[in-house]
């Protein structure tokens, strides 16, 4: 059972942006998840994103009940999907760190306050020396923040992207959470977190796993793929397909599917990350700007403000509207598109 309510546990991220740690796996299930992760991985040519697509262990904990339970309580929501997953490494004494972001930035995902990420350590400790989470409380409540991007340094993050100092200056203290292997936490895709880098002996190893409720729309153009976790969907009424569920023995022909469509899932998943022109970010830049209060006794200025501020609102849900239907009925032709090579999102 998670080590907090299931109360608890809504009203910590309802309240912080952040809940954990909550107790999900055995020591040994974690271990024996890191084995198989370390081996798939052997392979220079294999992808750690969605690995719950061709790895059994990682299929069950995306499924684990415990873990569920826990991710429906975050989110207030009975029909949940797993958008994407992804295995973060640190190597021993290594510098890479992740710089303050939001997970939520180039994902596409709106509503972004119904997506949430677990992040289950697999190796033991993850601890401050390891290059923990650092959670900044309440960094939810501000939602999109502005962001920049600079691939040179050592920060992980695929595109570089970080908020900038003077925004971080103004936001509560972060608070690291160390995680025993097994332990995870969960955090909204609004919060602001980070991560040190690893200064320990041993690599630092977690699985981030992105859930989401039912609701949730891809706002970017390629018809993205989920896995249906719980709840009465079907696929025909989502903006999403559904990914096949990996059986726990998998035979040798589940396990050739599963490859296929994890090599079809990334493909798509990876168009409309990297997809961050500004036609792309309407989504963002609504959230960024305050609609202005109409005056009880309004000058003309003051209603040509509103007539201005009412069309740019309109647009913004024309364009919304739009690719929702592109992304339900236009089936598009896309060329591959490079191997992700590092962390699109911690």
């Amino acid at each position: 059972m998670p080590s907090k309510t299931s109360t608890d546990i809504h009203k910590s991220f309802q309240q912080d942006g952040f809940v954990g740690p909550l107790d999900i796996l055995t020591a040994q299930e974690a271990h024996d998840a890191l084995l198989e992760v370390q081996n798939e991985l052997s392979n220079l040519n294999a992808s750690r994103f969605k690995l719950h697509l061709i790895l059994p262990s990682i299929s069950r904990i995306a499924h684990h009940p415990t873990l569920v339970e826990a991710v429906k309580s975050a989110l207030a929501c009975d029909d949940i999907l797993l958008w994407s997953s992804d295995i973060n490494i640190k190597e021993p004494k290594s510098a890479g760190f992740y710089a303050p972001h939001q997970d939520a930035t180039y994902a596409g995902l709106f509503p972004s306050s119904g997506v949430l990420t677990a992040w289950v350590a697999l190796s033991h400790p993850v601890g401050e020396r390891e290059g923990c989470l650092s959670f900044y409380p309440a960094s939810h409540k501000l939602r999109q923040l502005p962001h920049f991007n600079e691939t040179n340094g050592d920060n992980l993050l695929v595109l570089g992207q970080y908020i900038g100092d003077d925004v971080v200056q103004t936001l509560n203290k972060p608070i690291p959470i160390e995680l025993t292997a097994g332990q995870a936490t969960l955090h909204s895709f609004d919060c602001v977190h980070a991560s040190a880098p690893n200064r320990s002996d041993n690599p630092r190893v977690g699985l981030a796993l992105r859930y989401m409720t039912a609701n949730v729309i891809q706002t970017k153009p390629v018809r993205e793929m989920v896995t249906l976790i719980c709840g009465d969907r079907d696929s025909r009424t989502l903006p999403f397909d559904f990914e096949p569920r990996l059986p726990d023995c998998p035979s040798l022909n589940d396990i050739r599917r599963g490859r296929e469509v994890h090599a079809d899932a990334l493909r798509k998943e990876s168009s409309n990350y990297f997809n961050n022109d500004d036609t792309n970010n309407f989504v963002t830049r609504a959230n960024l700007h305050a609609e202005p209060i109409l005056c009880v006794l309004p000058s003309i200025e003051d209603i040509q403000t509103g007539r201005e501020a009412q069309k740019s609102i309109r647009e913004i849900s024309n364009k919304l509207v739009w690719r929702r239907i592109k992304n339900i009925n236009v089936i598009n032709n896309f060329s591959d598109c490079a191997r992700v090579t590092n962390d699109i999102i911690l």
